[in-house]
């Protein structure tokens, strides 16, 4: 059986930007503030996005949500 890479994007609902797990993990190790990463998946004012394990015919990578 074949397990889809986990990875996760975030929608910010208050700055209106979307920010991949890289950026999270980046700026949170860079900034010293590793709670940062626990409030991407706490908060309520950050949309959690889960990779699908799909690209589109682009090779573009798949989210949960994305249309």
């Amino acid at each position: 059986m074949n397990q889809r890479e986990t990875k996760y994007r975030f929608w910010d609902t208050d700055g209106k930007v979307m920010f991949d797990w890289f950026t999270a993990t980046q700026t949170a190790f860079n900034r010293g503030d590793r709670p940062i990463l626990y409030e991407s998946f706490t908060n309520p004012r950050y949309v959690k996005l889960q990779f699908t394990g799909l690209l589109d015919k682009n090779g573009k990578e798949i989210y949960e949500g994305d249309i």
